[in-house]
């Protein structure tokens, strides 16, 4: 009902209040009136009539009469009686009269009965006193029509009084509360506006419950995240609650039943089956002081969960970098107190870490650098990085030049203190003491090796510098894994052992170069042992000089230079200490790398399985995008959406289903060829990018797929369970521009097949 429906209800209540006091009010005194004036009026004139039928009886008698009789006197003196019982107050002064001359004649007619004379006095009296009995029933009756004008007058008069008084209290009284009742409606009104305005555009999910926790109302976007239509009004809340968490929810809607709004974390269950981590609030709505009814809110923490976990893995990463460093890193706040300092701090001053957290960072600065520190720091805090020599005051008052590398802390777009990064000079000093006087471009391949942060270029530059300064054509920086080699950077005039290069590393170069505390150094490379394996492998080198490289304390790999020629000199003492020293200067470098290598795997490869993530997947389907373009065979998407695979994690729990998960990862990259790629882009669902779209390739390969999954899988919980496979393939470029377009066309066609399962069982 809307407001102005209410308003005119009022209205027309109004109206009929006012009309039924004022008939009550008229009838009430047309009963008056006849109770009190017509009534009497009507029986007086009845009495009178009977009167005057009872004196013409006894008075008026036959003309054929000549005597009163006996009879005729008893008349008259039972109308003489009646009279006196009326009594003649209401006659007039000729009515008195002749009532009194009446009386006498009737006294003398009876005293002489039968005497003409007497009787015809007694007519002459009586029609004397009917016409003063007229003439006063006629005043009385205009007396009596009189009062009733007067009091109908009056009547009248009270009335119209009453409806003015009613018609001001309407206009005065009702008609401002008809106003303000009114106002009020539209109050509601606009507050409910506001409230349903404020329901379905909130970006959190509400809902509005009965007593009994069926929904009443839910609001965009809740229907929108949870993936429910508008059928789920009237359906408890159980249908949005994941099973583990229900028991809660109740205890938490009943505790909302008693008048106290509550919060708490839970789960929610979408319509496909997600479970989605929100923080959820319960209110009372409470109608005279009795609640009909609670309203929830819920907010998805979904992101927050995912922020949180991503925050604390680069907490973690960022933990590791700094305790991680072969470098020296000492964290220092605002005040200049130390807060932090890694492992390698111990290591250069000899100080551990707990004996200088609390205390300026002057306490490793020698005293006469104070002001200069302080200066500096000074300069750090304004936002500016600075990187220069100095010297660390080490716990046994010795003092150790450093290369400091100082950078403000960032919170917020704030600075909240410094990151003083400290490298060890000390061998780097001496070895320059030692080549400087022979090659000046060992000060430059320092200067290159002690850039920071950028560790790919400085590789790079380094082994360049070092190759031209030991007379060497080529260098190369490789990691070793067991017996093999892989070739990360190198410098050479032409392609030989290229960047990715692996290869099984030669039994008498690299296990001596793994076994010796320095640099390996060999002149000749054309004797045995070492001829018959450079022969073997077809490489053209015949000297070499490498040193291992540890990064974090652990062997790593090798730096080598290589030459096709014999040296016209051999390798000495210095030369040896160079290559050590480069090699521990590319320790951090490549540390860097390694770990930013890592970092970048880590967030490329999915947690669980090892798989490409969704990342990964972009990344290669875009560099396989050129090859396709000039080879036309074009590339096959497959989209895998295992069937089956809630129930296990219902039944056996999340640890099975990831189990399950796994095994499946491992029997898809059984099946694919090399140069394919799986990858894992959400819970039980992969897609396998195939380098080929041609149809029998393609069929082969989605039924490979399929039929792998036949097998048991076998759990550690001990039970054996099988899921299946719904597969749907889509061609690039034929079914889109992009991998989100043929991925899209492969996610329908996946879907066709899953629906095209689900008939055929129901038609089983």
């Amino acid at each position: 009902m809307d407001r102005a429906e209410v308003v005119r209800r009022l209205q027309v209540a109004g109206i009929v209040a006012v009309g039924t006091i004022a008939f009550i009010v008229v009838l009430q005194g047309a009963l008056l009136q006849w109770r009190f004036v017509t009534a009497p009026v009507q029986a007086e004139l009845v009495d009178r009539s009977a009167l005057r039928r009872s004196l013409t009886e006894a008075v008026l008698y036959r003309a054929e009469r000549a005597a009163i009789d006996r009879s005729q006197s008893s008349g008259m003196t039972a109308a003489a009686g009646a009279l006196q019982r009326a009594g003649h107050d209401d006659l007039d002064a000729a009515g008195q009269a002749a009532y009194d001359a009446f009386f006498a004649t009737v006294a003398s007619a009876i005293a002489r009965p039968g005497d003409a004379r007497a009787r015809t006095s007694l007519d002459e009296a009586g029609a004397r006193l009917f016409a003063a009995y007229d003439r006063a029933t006629s005043m009385y009756v205009a007396r009596g029509n009189a009062q009733r004008a007067t009091f109908r007058t009056l009547l009248l008069a009270q009335s119209g009084v009453i409806l003015i008084v009613l018609a001001l209290l309407y206009f005065f009284v009702m008609r401002p509360r008809e106003r303000t009742i009114a106002g009020a409606i539209a109050e509601i009104e606009n507050r409910q506006q506001r409230f349903a305005a404020m329901f379905d555009n909130s970006i959190e999910m509400m809902c509005v419950y009965r007593t009994d926790g069926s929904i009443v109302r839910a609001n965009r976007s809740a229907l929108s995240r949870l993936g429910f239509g508008k059928d789920v009004v009237g359906l408890g809340y159980d249908v949005h609650v994941a099973p583990e968490a229900r028991d809660d929810v109740k205890r938490q809607f009943a505790s909302t039943l008693g008048k106290r709004p509550v919060e708490f974390a839970t789960t929610f269950l979408t319509a496909n089956g997600e479970r989605v981590p929100v923080m959820a609030s319960l209110a009372p709505i409470v109608v005279d002081g009795s609640v009909v009814g609670v309203v929830g809110s819920a907010r998805d923490e979904t992101a927050e969960r995912q922020f949180e976990a991503s925050l604390m893995h680069s907490r973690e990463r960022f933990r590791s970098l700094f305790m991680g460093s072969q470098n020296s890193v000492l964290a220092v706040d605002m005040e200049g107190t130390i807060v932090d300092a890694n492992d390698a701090f111990e290591h250069l001053t000899g100080y551990r870490g707990e004996e200088v957290i609390g205390k300026h960072f002057t306490v490793v600065v020698p005293v006469h650098r104070h002001d200069v520190a302080r200066a500096r720091f000074g300069e750090i805090l304004d936002g500016n990085t600075r990187s220069y020599e100095a010297t660390t005051l080490a716990k046994d008052g010795s003092e150790v030049p450093v290369f400091v590398d100082a950078a403000p802390i960032r919170v917020a777009g704030r600075v909240e203190g410094v990151f003083y990064t400290s490298r060890d000079l000390t061998a780097e000093r001496a070895l320059q003491r030692r080549l400087d006087e022979k090659d000046e471009r060992i000060a430059t391949l320092l200067q290159v090796a002690s850039l920071p942060w950028e560790a790919p270029i400085q590789i790079d530059e380094a082994i360049f510098l070092a190759a031209e300064t030991l007379g060497m054509a080529y260098g190369y920086v490789v990691r070793m894994e067991g017996d093999m080699m892989t070739v990360l950077h190198r410098r050479g005039p032409d392609d030989t052992l290229p960047v990715g290069t692996r290869m099984p590393m030669t039994q008498s170069i690299g296990l001596q170069m793994a076994s010796s505390a320095r640099a390996l150094a060999i002149d000749d490379l054309t004797v045995e042992p070492y001829a018959s394996e450079m022969r073997a492998r077809g490489l053209p080198w015949k000297s070499f000089i490498g040193s291992r490289i540890n990064v974090l304390n652990a062997p790593f790999g090798a730096v080598v230079f290589l030459h096709t020629e014999l040296r016209d000199r051999p390798f000495d003492e210095a030369d040896v200490d160079f290559v050590d020293v480069l090699s521990t200067m590319l320790a951090t470098a490549v540390g860097r790398e390694v770990r930013g290598e890592e970092l970048r795997e880590k967030a490329t490869r999915d947690k669980l399985t090892g798989l490409a993530n969704r990342a990964m997947l972009e990344d290669l389907f875009g560099r396989m995008v050129p090859r396709v373009r000039r080879s036309g065979v074009g590339l096959a998407v497959h989209y895998v959406d295992l069937d089956g695979f809630k129930p296990i994690n219902d039944t056996y729990g999340h640890a099975s289903g990831d189990e399950v998960l796994c095994e499946v990862a491992r029997r898809f990259g059984a099946v694919v060829r090399g140069d394919d790629v799986v990858a894992r882009i959400g819970g039980d669902e992969f897609v396998v990018l195939q380098g080929t779209s041609e149809d029998a390739a393609v069929e082969r390969l989605a039924l490979r797929l399929r039929t792998v999954l036949d097998l048991p899988i076998d759990l550690s919980a001990g039970a054996s369970v099988t899921v299946g496979a719904s597969t749907g393939v889509a061609l690039y470029p034929h079914d889109g521009s992009d991998l989100a377009a043929v991925l899209e066309a492969a996610d329908a066609a996946m879907y066709r097949d899953k629906r095209a399962k689900a008939m055929g069982a129901h038609e089983a």
